[in-house]
């Protein structure tokens, strides 16, 4: 079959050079099977007419070599609909807000629309953010696609695991808790770092001014530290699910650390009333009392979650240590 060979040569020029003559083999079975039953259905040869419509059903030699060659992709199907949940929710926690703001300032405040003549291109720090933010998601999804495509471990699954109990062993790590902290923490850095920029205060109807008191007081670049740190664990995690005796370590000092800049954040008034002010000196007492009880509140919030989070890892850090001097001993 002149036409069969031919066919089988042009499929051959698509396929890696070690798999090729397998491959092929695997091919020409397939096809001369199908030949002769053909023929055997119609009690004579095939024309040369029938040859080509059986070799046009199996489709370009292309795309039919395509078809016995590993599918690769920067992030496969398992980790693809994760991936789509997170870019989701950064332009829900981060673009929106940004992009709001931006609207608000653009109708709202004549000043600033005086300094950014350029509208439009007043957005493109916003662009930018918003395109690092995506480039480092995809770059930590590749990376854990990539050590589950070397390893496998996407695939080694097994219908037992619904049924088992649940593992009590404190050294492993969820990787979606990891991915959600990856999340809220990229979301705060992109967040802090667009206030590198703004003023320290604003005034609010001549009577009320609004301090970010981080940025005023010196905070700033020691959050940003913490944020960028905490981000840098919890990728850790993400790629290596098991905790370690170092790693604890550095999160329980994170979490420390963090509770004390909280403790050191509470006694400062995010909002000032201004002596003299034209509006309604009660009614900007009372906005001023909620807005700093609002601060205050979730500044409590925070040091709470991270004040637990210190004591469950002091915790699990001395279960791991257990855990270890049991294997060395053994």
């Amino acid at each position: 079959m002149e036409l069969l060979d031919r066919y089988l040569r042009e499929v051959a020029l698509w396929l890696p050079r070690k798999q090729s003559a397998d491959i092929v083999a695997e091919i020409s079975a397939d096809l001369k099977a199908e030949a002769e039953e053909r023929a055997q259905a119609l009690g004579r040869p095939l024309s040369r007419g029938e040859e080509e419509a059986i070799l046009t059903r199996w489709g370009r030699p292309m795309l039919v070599a395509s078809r016995y060659q590993p599918q690769e992709s920067l992030i496969g199907p398992a980790l693809l609909p994760t991936y789509y949940f997170v870019l989701k929710v950064l332009s829900l926690v981060h673009v929106l807000p940004w992009f709001l703001v931006w609207v608000w300032l653009a109708i709202f405040d004549p000043s600033w629309r005086a300094s950014h003549p350029d509208l439009l291109g007043s957005l493109g720090p916003l662009g930018f953010n918003a395109l690092a933010l995506f480039a480092l998601v995809t770059g930590i999804f590749a990376a854990v696609e990539r050590r589950h495509r070397h390893h496998a471990t996407l695939e080694t699954w097994t219908a037992r695991e619904l049924t088992s109990a649940p593992s009590h062993d404190w050294r492993e790590v969820s990787r979606v808790g990891s991915l959600i902290e990856i999340v809220i923490g990229l979301a705060a850095i992109a967040w802090w770092s667009g206030l590198a920029g703004s003023p320290s205060s604003f005034v609010i109807d001549d009577a009320l001014r609004v301090t970010w008191t981080p940025l005023q007081s010196g905070f700033f670049w020691t959050l940003l530290a913490l944020m960028v740190a905490a981000a840098g664990v919890s990728t850790a995690n993400l790629l290596r699910p098991r905790w370690t005796a170092g790693r604890l370590g550095l999160q329980i000092a994170l979490d420390a650390t963090g509770v004390l800049v909280v403790c050191l954040l509470l006694p400062i008034a995010l909002v000032h009333l201004l002596p003299g002010g034209g509006a309604d000196a009660a009614r900007m007492a009372t906005l001023a009392w909620w807005i700093n009880l609002s601060w205050r509140v979730s500044l409590v919030v925070a040091g709470f979650i991270l004040a637990s989070r210190s004591v469950l890892g002091i915790v699990r850090l001395g279960r791991v240590n257990r855990a270890a001097q049991i294997v060395a001993a053994g």
